[in-house]
């Protein structure tokens, strides 16, 4: 009796063991997963253009992000010609730096 309490013992501790196993190689790969992801949003953008109108801007920002801008033409007409040149740079920090030059 004890010899089959022991057996159904061991082979629950090797069941939860492997299930242990397969959790945390699940989890590791969806890290994984989740990580080459995070990589491939990240837009990096190019651009040299002095004196430009923010319009042709946003049109190459969007070329090269597949990002849209919406934009009010009164702004567009306020806003004044720009110059910015970027090299492989986050989205983030070329709109930062865009906003920064334009107000």
């Amino acid at each position: 009796m004890l010899s089959v309490i022991l057996l159904v013992f061991s082979r629950i501790t090797d069941n939860r063991k492997i299930i242990i196993r397969l959790n945390l190689t699940s989890f590791l790969l969806l890290m994984v997963i989740l990580q080459v992801s995070a990589n491939s949003m990240a837009q990096k953008i190019t651009l040299s253009l002095k004196n430009a109108p923010l319009m042709k801007v946003f049109d190459q920002i969007s070329q090269q992000s597949g990002y849209d801008f919406l934009v009010s033409t009164e702004n567009l007409k306020a806003a004044k010609p720009v110059s910015i040149t970027v090299k492989d740079e986050d989205l983030e920090e070329v709109l930062e730096k865009l906003f920064n030059i334009s107000l």
